[in-house]
């Protein structure tokens, strides 16, 4: 009795879907993606866009207060502010992997976000 479901035409063409797949996400994997920055804005206007993969410190300054940004391993925090109440600092460090990706300082007219 023939199997009626299943034929060698269906195979070959479940083999083409499948090869074509496979060949589609080796393609979408090898193309380069950009990478992540902490985007640091002061009053709004971007003051610098440090990438996430080079460990840094950048010191923003403005007519507020100044901010210093430390970027570690993947991931960025407000390490030292000059603005009374330091929440910024007590935030901690951002990854963009998590729900919390901007750090505030609102004395200082200060933000640090996650972008790519």
């Amino acid at each position: 009795m023939k199997n009626v479901f299943f034929g060698k035409r269906d195979a070959v063409l479940l083999l083409s879907v499948s090869g074509a797949a496979l060949l589609l996400f080796l393609a979408l994997s090898l193309i380069p993606k950009g990478g992540k920055y902490a985007v640091v804005r002061s009053d709004g206007e971007i003051a610098a866009k440090l990438p996430l993969d080079e460990n840094t410190t950048y010191t923003v300054k403005n007519s507020r207060g100044y901010n210093v940004i430390t970027v570690k391993d993947g991931r960025v925090s407000v390490t030292d502010a000059s603005c009374p109440d330091g929440i910024c600092q007590s935030t901690g460090w951002i990854s963009g992997s998590d729900d919390l990706s901007v750090i505030v300082c609102a004395p200082n007219g200060i933000t640090v976000s996650i972008e790519e």
